[in-house]
């Protein structure tokens, strides 16, 4: 019960201070943007400026409320069940933990090669937001030379355009993501095998066996979140670095 109470005081306090958080940095970064001169505006588009404003500052709001409670439980998690493992039966806890190197490759690998994706796909949405931005901005004059056709063909360009590096970023995550899932999973086998050759020899007790057996789960588990996590964070990296170049951006 306490961990339950616990846990709800603790999201409660997250999802609150992520709002605040978002809250007070558009707040900053409107006040930044009136300061600027004309020059700024004429060299950075609505839409982009906009962008920042919404969509990467909801990341930002996203990784706070959920990302950074997402990785504090899997570490803490990881790292207690892995002491006592330890404690208990070194051999036994480190012929589970001997393929979490593997694990942890992989994931670098994948954040190495998404971050640039997710780049991308960030420029890609920036520049379809400005596209639709001008376009309602300057109805009257799109009208006026009967130009409807000639911007939603252009429109629904910039859209597959985004559509296109969307999928190219999941399908990546698709790629790496059953390889992290199967070497997770693969610490309950080794449970299995090793724990098991261990108990015929008598070189553990049953409840050691049992007490492995059912904590196991709390090393598969941040394992295989460990991946999805990684992918959240270059996205936010994407577009921290754009909140970043506004917040500095001087007229």
């Amino acid at each position: 019960l306490s961990l339950a109470v616990g846990r709800f005081f603790w999201r409660y306090f997250l999802f609150g201070a992520s709002r605040s958080i978002e809250k007070e940095l558009r707040n900053d970064m409107f006040a930044h943007l009136e300061k600027m001169d004309v020059e700024y505006y004429n060299e950075h588009k609505t839409g982009d400026l906009m962008t920042r404003l919404t969509g990467d500052l909801d990341m930002v709001r996203h990784t706070t409320c959920y990302v950074i409670r997402m990785i504090i439980d899997c570490v803490v998690l990881f790292l207690t069940t892995s002491i006592t493992f330890l404690c208990v039966d070194w051999l036994f806890a480190l012929a589970m933990l001997a393929v979490t190197p593997i694990i942890f490759i992989l994931t670098k690998v994948f954040a190495k090669q998404v971050h640039p994706l997710y780049v991308d796909l960030r420029e890609r949405l920036s520049r379809m937001n400005t596209a639709a931005q001008e376009n309602i901005a300057g109805n009257r004059v799109v009208k006026a030379f009967a130009r409807e056709d000639y911007e939603i063909e252009q429109f629904d360009k910039k859209n597959e355009d985004y559509r296109k590096a969307n999928l190219k970023a999941s399908l990546l995550w698709f790629k790496f993501s059953p390889y992290i899932d199967g070497f997770s999973q693969s610490l309950s086998i080794a449970v299995l095998l090793v724990g098991g050759s261990f108990l015929i020899m008598g070189r553990i007790s049953i409840g050691t066996f049992a007490l492995f057996n059912s904590l196991c789960w709390t090393l598969t588990n941040p394992m295989s979140t460990l991946g999805m996590l990684i992918n959240d964070l270059q996205r936010f990296f994407a577009s921290a670095s754009k909140i970043v170049e506004l917040y500095y951006a001087r007229s």
